[in-house]
């Protein structure tokens, strides 16, 4: 006897792994946020204010230093219009609906509380928020520093003869004998 399967069946169950995957890309681990963030440990307080910006607010206390950064972002809801049509007994019927606010909006919030020494090195960094919104703030640290070392000049901080702006044009004779 043969099994059967229904056509909408094996849609449907084709449809839950897509839906899976699709979900599982769109948002950031905790995990992802916490490497992002600690890459910054062990980092002059400089180069946080540098890349990160100046800090809402910087406190002392026990002798501990600290500077924080709260940052939010408002995301309205989306304003739509929709058209429908009906057909009831010969009669036949259009609608038209806006929704000029829709209170569907998000609010995205971050904060990053940074420990430093007297020295400025960073010794601890707390966060709290949403995970996309502190990933996407928070500068990648490991670029950075890839983009330093493409940039790097040699040892003797000279550009090459090749790529320096003060290099004499070789003169070209265009006349032909």
């Amino acid at each position: 006897m043969k099994a059967r399967h229904s056509k909408g069946t094996n849609q449907f169950t084709l449809l839950i792994p897509i839906a899976l995957v699709l979900t599982a890309c769109s948002s950031i681990s905790q995990q992802e946020v916490e490497n992002r963030i600690n890459a910054w440990n062990g980092q002059p307080i400089d180069d946080l204010i540098k890349y990160w910006g100046l800090p809402n607010k910087k406190n002392q206390l026990d002798g501990k230093n600290y500077a924080e950064w709260v940052n939010t972002e408002n995301k309205p809801g989306n304003t739509s219009v929709s058209l429908g049509t009906g057909r009831h007994g010969g009669h036949g019927s259009v609608g038209l609906g806006f929704t000029l606010f829709d209170l569907g909006g998000k609010e995205d919030h971050c904060s990053r509380l940074v420990t430093y020494a007297e020295n400025g090195t960073v010794s601890n960094i707390r966060w709290q928020g949403t995970n996309d919104f502190c990933f996407d703030i928070t500068p990648d640290r490991a670029k950075i520093e890839e983009n330093k070392r493409k940039m790097a000049l040699p040892a003797n901080n000279e550009l090459p003869e090749s790529k320096r702006a003060d290099k004499k044009p070789v003169p070209v004779n265009l006349e032909s004998k």
